[in-house]
């Protein structure tokens, strides 16, 4: 009896060392690695100068859609101009127009623009006075104080 309890031992050691041996190294397959070119979306242009919070001084204006613009108001001398550029994070697919209208304190309007999607239109103020710039798209307004 001692000989198969024995025996029987030897064998289950033989079956445990047997199950934990290493096995050999498979390669798994990787894949293939793409051949297209990466895109990488267009940055956004950073406003020049920031003078206090939500004014800057002459440069660009972002319109960033349902959030309005990237400021409440731009200060700039007569005859500047300033760029406003459609960059609507949620038109990052559907690629949507803007409608920007410029008007004088009174109401009078002085321009109306339709800005395509990452494009931007350049509006040179001519007088000094504070104008109303309204994103037609989002119902924000923004001034431009022109001194």
């Amino acid at each position: 009896m001692k000989k198969y309890i024995l025996l029987l031992g030897l064998v289950l050691a033989l079956f445990i060392v047997g199950c934990s041996a290493n096995q050999p190294n498979v390669p798994t397959q990787q894949p293939a690695p793409s051949t297209e070119p990466a895109v990488m979306p267009e940055p956004v242009p950073v406003p020049e100068e920031i003078v206090d919070s939500g004014s800057m001084v002459a440069g660009q204006v972002q319109m960033l859609g349902k959030q309005g613009f990237d400021l409440d108001q731009v200060t700039i001398k007569v005859g500047d101009s300033v760029v406003f550029m459609n960059s609507d994070p949620s038109n990052l697919n559907n690629n949507k127009d803007a409608m920007l209208v410029i008007s004088t304190e009174k109401g009078k309007n002085l321009v109306t623009q339709k800005v395509s999607f990452q494009d931007s239109f350049e509006y040179a103020f001519a007088e000094p006075g504070t104008y109303d710039v309204l994103s037609v798209t989002s119902g924000i307004m923004m001034n431009v104080v022109v001194k």
